[in-house]
C-alpha cells in the first residue's frame, strides 16, 4: 500500500532469484491437491429478495444478515441526502433500550494501543509484509493468543442520551482465531498492529510460525517474499482473520451493555477479492456508495476491485461500507476469496471519520401561539420570544428545557425516545401562563413525518381595563356644583407608545373600536359626534366616552397590553374642560393574571364661576349726588335648584372709592339681595337681582345675565362667552361682542360691574302688634292680633266658637298656646291669663318657653328670661302647652286666654283674647236583658186622636221656646223631653 495516496495500488515485487522455498510436505500435497481447509467462495450478486425497509435517498439493492442494502444517492456523508438514508433505515428499526450513541469513534489524538510495542520488536517477517502495506517500524503492535484481546485506548466518545453525558471510551478487539493459508501450520497466535490511517482504526495481522517453508508469499499488497525475512524471523501464510470487537469505558473498563448501544461502524479497506463481514446481531442495514466496488459473499460484502482507499474523508469510496448496529459486541472477519493461500497479512480499517448523526434521540418542537392573536401580535408589547418550555422524560424524570423564538417555536434536541411530559413554566411578555400540559411519545426523527415531534398550545393574551372617575375640583367629589352637571363630559382614549403589529399605532393616535382585541365599554357612553369649541366633530371609529350619568364614570375594557391616556375633548354643562391627559399603563402583572385592573384615574374639574363686582351707593337727600357706602352687606342665594351655600359679601375701599365688592359664584342661578340689618338707616332696600347662567351644547355658547324679574326677563346686564373645550380658534356660533372664552386655564364668566343705589324713604311709625292662639293641635302660624282675628281663624283645633267644640275622649287632652310679636317693634311688659269660662276643669300645669328657654311669672305677671323682662322680638313668639284632665260624659269645657303687651319704642299698649271650646260626648248605655220579663203595668189606653193632640200642644210649646232662648244648649234639653213624650 502507498501510504501517501488514499488508493491502493497492487505492487507485485518479484524477490531475489535463487530464494530457496521450504514446504512442509502436507502443506505441498494440499497445494497440489487443491484440498486446502479454506475452500473458495464463489462470487455471489446481491439477491434480488428484499426485506422491509424506510428506504431515504437511496436505493435498496439486496440484504446482507437479513437486513438491508442501499445504495446511497450520494456518497459524502455530510449532505442531508446521505443523512436522510441513515435516519430512514433507523425509522424501520427497534430501538428500544438505546441508551447510548456512539459518536465519531476512530483514531484520536490521544489514541494509543495498550501494552504495544514497536512493531520493529517483532523482526522483519512481521515488519516486511506490514510495511507493504503502510505500516511503520514505529507503529505499535502486540502479540495476541487465541481468544485473547487487546485494548486500543482512547477511541472517542459515546453518549449517554439520558443525560447528555459524553463517556469516553476504548476498543477491546479480540482474537478469535484465523485460518492459515499453504503453510501448514496450525497455531492461532496473531501479532496485530495498529496504526492510524487517516483517522480510522487500521488493523494488521500476520502469524508467527518457525520450521515451514514460506518462501514465495506475498503480503496483501501484493509485495512478494520467501523463506525466513532478513532477522530469521517467520510469519505463515493467513486466508481468513476472525476478531470481536467491543467498546468498553474507559474510566471502569466496563464493557457498555450490547442492546444499549447504537454505532455506526464504517468498514474500508476491502481490497480485491477480499470479503468484509460484520456479525448479524443488531445489524439493522448496510449503506454502499453510489459507485460501489462491492457484492453480497456469503453474509458479507466482497470487491470486485483493487480500489480500497482507507484514509479519513466524508465520501464513502466504492471499496468501504457502513454497517448500523444496535449492538455492542460484533464480530468482524476478514477473508481472502482468491484460493491462493500465500497471503502473509491481512490489513483492515474500522470507524473513522462518520459526519452523519444517529437520530436514536429525536427532535421536539413545541408551537406556540396566542389563544386570540394567533401568531400575529397586537402590538409590540406582546411577543412569542421568551416563552420556557420543560420536557420531563417520564422514565427517568430528567427535566430538559428550552426557549421559544420569535416565531414562538422551542426546540428540544436530541431528546432520549420515550414518554414526556411538556409544560410550560415562564410566559412571555404579553400572555399569562395558560399553556395546558401535554404528554407526548419522542420517537425517531425520521419516524415521524415531519422528521421531528411536536406538540402546540396557546397562551391567554394579557388585557386591562381603566375607570375613569369624574370628580369636581373643588370639592373631591363625584357631586356637581350649582347647576353645573360632570356627566356630560366627553373623553378620548390616546395611546401613549409607538408600536407595530396587527393594530399598529403613534403616540397620540386615539384608540379605535376596531383595534385588536376590541375594547369593550363597561361605564359609560358611546360617543360618535360631539360639538367641541362651537364644531360639530364625527368620532367615527375613535373611543370616545360620555361619562355615565350615576357613576360618574367612564370605564373601558378588553385593552391590549400598553401606554394609554384620556384625554378630555367635550367639557359638560357648568364645567371648564380638564386638560391633563390622564395616563395608566396595562402591562404583564405575573403568569397568572389575565386581565390588569389599572389604578383609578380621576379627572378633576373645574365648575365656572361668574365674577360679580358691584358698588353701593346712597343718593344724598335733596341733592343730585350719591356716594359709595362701607360696611354694607348683601347676600347671593342660590335658587332654581343651584346647588351652592349662600354668600354674603361686604363693600369696602377699592381703588380710593367707597362701595365696592366682589364675589365668585359657581355656575347657576342666583339672588342678590341688600342685608336690611346693615343697610343705611332711612334709605330704601335695592331691588333683588336675578343673576341667571345658561350653556348650549349645540353651540357651545355660554351666556350670563342680570335682571330685576324672577324669571331673568328683561335683563339689564348680559354677556356672552365661548365655550373652548381647551381647543384653539373662534367660536363661528357667536354673533356680536364674545367676552372671553372658557377653558382649564381661565374658568370664568362675568358681568359687568352692577352699580346698587339706596334712595332716602320716610321712616315708618312703629306700630305693635300681639296674638295670641290655642288649639289642641300644632299652630303653625300667627294671625292678625290685637283682637282682631275672626273665629276660627286657624282651622281644625281652633274651635274658638261652642258649635266648633272638639270632640274629646276618655283622656287627657294637650292644649297648645303661642303669642306671637305680629307688629313692627319689639313688645315688653307681656302678660298672660288663661281662664276658664266654661266647665269645671282648667287647663293645668301650664308652661312656656322662649326659644327652648323655660319663662317664668313675675310678681306683677310678666314674663321675665333669664332673670330679665323679657323682650319679644319682632315675629318672634312664646309657646305653652297646658293639660286639661278628661272631662265626664256630656261635659262642656271653654277657656279663654288673654295676653298684653307694651310698645318698647312706642309705649302703646297692645292685647288679644283668644277661646277654645271641648266637650265630652255622652257614651252609649249598653242595654240589659233582664232574666225574667215583667209584666206590664197596667195603663189607660190612648186614642190615637188624644195622643196626636196632645203631642201636638207640646210641640207648640217647645217651638215657642226655642225661639225664646239664645242657647243651644236649652234647645237639646227640650229636645230631648219631646223625645221622651213621643216614647
Amino acid at each position: 500500500m502507498n501510504k501517501d495516496k488514499k488508493v491502493k495500488q497492487s505492487r507485485f515485487r518479484q524477490w531475489k532469484s535463487g530464494k530457496k522455498w521450504l514446504y512442509s510436505a502436507t502443506a505441498l500435497a494440499l497445494l497440489v491437491g487443491g484440498g486446502f481447509a479454506l475452500s473458495q467462495v464463489s462470487h455471489v450478486e446481491f439477491p434480488q429478495t428484499f426485506v422491509l425497509a424506510d428506504v431515504v435517498n437511496a436505493t435498496q439493492i439486496g440484504t446482507v444478515n437479513g437486513q438491508p442494502i442501499v445504495k446511497a444517492q450520494s456518497n459524502d456523508m455530510t449532505s442531508a441526502s446521505f443523512q436522510g438514508t441513515v435516519d430512514g433505515l433507523l425509522a424501520s428499526a427497534n430501538l428500544d433500550g438505546a441508551k447510548y450513541v456512539a459518536d465519531n469513534i476512530g483514531w484520536q489524538a490521544d489514541t494509543m494501543l495498550y501494552n504495544g510495542q514497536a512493531l520493529s520488536t517483532f523482526g522483519t517477517g512481521a515488519t516486511f509484509p506490514l510495511g507493504q502495506d503502510g505500516f511503520q517500524k514505529s507503529d505499535l503492535a502486540i502479540h495476541v493468543d487465541l481468544n485473547q484481546g487487546f485494548l486500543i485506548k482512547n477511541v472517542g466518545t459515546i453518549t449517554d442520551t439520558t443525560t447528555g453525558e459524553k463517556i469516553k471510551v476504548n476498543l477491546n478487539v479480540v482474537n478469535n482465531g484465523f485460518e492459515h493459508g499453504n503453510d501448514g501450520q496450525t497455531n492461532q497466535d496473531l501479532i496485530f498492529g495498529v496504526r492510524n490511517e487517516g483517522g480510522t482504526l487500521t488493523f494488521g495481522a500476520v502469524t508467527p510460525v518457525s520450521g515451514t517453508n514460506t518462501g514465495g508469499g506475498q503480503s496483501e499488497n501484493g509485495g512478494g517474499a520467501g523463506g525466513a525475512i532478513g532477522d530469521g524471523s517467520m510469519v505463515g501464510f493467513i486466508n481468513k482473520v476472525r476478531t470481536t470487537v467491543s467498546l468498553v469505558r474507559s474510566d471502569n473498563g466496563q464493557e457498555i451493555p450490547n442492546n444499549e448501544l447504537l454505532v455506526a461502524m464504517k468498514v474500508s479497506d476491502v481490497d480485491a477479492n477480499q470479503l468484509a463481514e460484520v456479525g448479524a446481531n443488531g445489524a439493522l442495514g448496510y449503506i454502499v456508495s453510489p459507485d460501489t466496488a462491492l457484492s453480497v459473499s456469503g453474509n458479507g460484502l466482497r470487491s470486485n476491485n483493487n480500489g480500497a482507499v482507507i484514509t479519513d474523508s466524508p465520501l464513502l469510496t466504492s471499496n468501504s461500507y457502513v454497517v448500523l448496529k444496535h449492538f455492542n459486541s460484533s464480530l468482524v472477519d476478514f477473508t481472502y476469496l482468491d484460493g491462493k493461500g500465500d497471503h502473509m497479512d491481512i490489513v483492515w480499517a474500522l470507524f473513522g471519520y462518520l459526519p452523519f448523526k444517529l437520530n436514536v434521540t429525536g427532535d421536539l418542537q413545541v408551537n406556540k401561539t396566542g389563544v386570540e392573536s394567533g401568531a400575529n401580535m397586537w402590538n409590540g408589547n406582546y411577543t412569542l420570544k421568551g416563552n420556557t418550555f420543560t420536557a420531563t422524560n417520564k422514565k427517568t424524570g430528567k427535566v430538559y428545557t428550552a426557549v421559544s423564538d420569535e416565531k414562538g417555536k422551542a426546540f428540544f434536541k436530541g431528546l432520549p425516545i420515550g414518554m414526556y411530559g411538556v409544560k410550560e413554566t415562564i410566559s412571555s411578555n404579553g400572555f399569562i401562563n395558560s399553556f395546558k400540559e401535554q404528554t407526548i411519545e419522542v420517537k425517531q426523527n425520521a419516524k415521524t413525518a415531519k422528521g421531528y415531534n411536536e406538540v402546540s398550545g396557546d397562551n391567554q393574551e394579557i388585557k386591562g381595563e381603566n375607570e375613569l372617575l369624574k370628580l369636581d375640583k373643588d370639592t373631591g367629589k363625584a357631586e356637581s356644583q350649582g347647576k353645573a352637571e360632570l356627566k356630560g363630559a366627553e373623553y378620548k382614549l390616546v395611546y401613549l407608545d409607538d408600536s407595530t403589529g396587527s393594530s399598529p399605532h403613534k403616540k397620540g393616535d386615539t384608540v379605535k373600536w376596531s383595534d385588536n382585541p376590541k375594547a369593550k365599554l363597561i361605564s359609560g357612553e358611546k360617543v360618535t359626534e360631539s360639538v367641541i369649541g362651537g364644531k360639530k366633530v364625527s368620532h367615527g371609529d375613535n373611543i370616545v366616552v360620555r361619562i355615565d350619568g350615576t357613576k360618574f364614570n367612564a370605564y373601558v375594557g378588553n385593552l391590549a397590553s400598553g401606554e394609554y391616556a384620556w384625554e378630555e375633548i367635550n367639557a359638560p354643562i357648568g364645567y371648564a374642560s380638564d386638560k391633563e391627559a390622564h395616563k395608566f399603563e396595562i402591562k404583564k402583572k405575573d403568569d397568572k393574571t389575565q386581565n390588569i385592573i389599572t389604578p383609578q384615574s380621576k379627572s378633576l374639574e373645574q365648575v365656572i364661576k361668574a365674577k360679580i363686582s358691584i358698588q353701593k351707593k346712597v343718593e344724598i337727600s335733596g341733592e343730585s349726588a350719591e356716594s359709595g357706602f362701607n360696611d354694607i352687606k348683601f347676600n347671593l342665594t342660590p335658587i332654581n335648584d343651584t346647588k351652592a351655600d349662600t354668600q354674603t359679601i361686604t363693600t369696602g375701599i377699592k381703588d380710593d372709592e367707597d362701595g365696592y365688592a366682589n364675589v365668585e359664584l359657581v355656575y347657576g342661578d342666583w339672588k342678590l339681595t341688600e342685608d336690611e340689618a346693615t343697610a343705611p338707616k332711612g334709605y330704601d332696600l335695592i331691588k333683588p337681582i336675578y343673576i341667571h347662567m345658561t350653556t348650549d351644547p349645540e353651540t357651545d355658547i355660554i351666556t350670563i345675565s342680570a335682571s330685576y324679574h324672577e324669571d331673568f326677563s328683561k335683563p339689564f346686564s348680559t354677556r356672552t362667552f365661548s365655550q373652548s373645550d381647551n381647543t384653539d380658534g373662534k367660536n363661528e356660533n357667536i354673533k356680536g361682542t364674545v367676552a372671553g372664552s372658557v377653558s382649564s386655564d381661565v374658568p370664568f364668566i362675568s358681568l359687568s360691574k352692577i352699580n346698587l343705589t339706596d334712595k332716602d324713604v320716610p321712616t315708618p311709625p312703629e306700630t305693635p302688634s300681639i296674638d295670641i292662639e290655642k288649639s289642641n293641635e300644632k299652630i303653625p302660624q300667627a294671625g292678625q292680633g290685637n283682637n282682631s282675628d275672626k273665629d276660627n281663624n286657624l282651622g281644625k283645633g281652633d274651635a274658638d266658637t261652642k258649635d266648633t267644640a272638639v270632640k274629646l275622649t276618655d283622656k287627657a287632652q294637650a292644649i297648645n298656646f303661642r303669642v306671637t310679636n305680629n307688629g313692627s317693634e319689639t313688645l315688653t311688659h307681656i302678660k298672660l291669663t288663661d281662664k276658664t269660662i266654661e266647665g269645671k276643669q282648667d287647663v293645668k300645669d301650664i308652661k312656656w318657653t322662649y326659644q327652648g328657654k323655660a319663662l317664668i311669672i313675675n310678681q306683677d305677671g310678666e314674663f321675665e328670661l333669664d332673670g330679665k323682662l323679657l323682650e319679644l322680638p319682632v315675629d318672634d313668639y312664646i309657646e305653652a302647652t297646658g293639660t286639661l284632665d278628661k272631662l265626664a260624659d256630656s261635659e262642656t269645657h271653654a277657656d279663654e286666654a288673654t295676653v298684653s303687651a307694651k310698645g318698647a319704642i312706642s309705649g302703646k299698649d297692645v292685647g288679644d283674647k283668644d277661646k277654645w271650646y271641648g266637650e265630652k260626648p255622652k257614651t252609649p248605655a249598653k242595654p240589659k236583658i233582664p232574666e225574667t220579663p215583667t209584666p206590664a203595668k197596667p195603663s189607660l189606653p190612648m186614642t190615637g186622636e188624644a195622643k196626636a193632640t196632645l203631642v201636638g200642644l207640646i210641640g207648640a210649646v217647645i217651638v215657642a221656646v226655642i225661639a225664646f232662648l239664645k242657647h243651644k244648649e236649652i234647645a237639646k234639653a227640650l229636645g230631648a223631653i219631646k223625645s221622651k213624650i213621643k216614647k
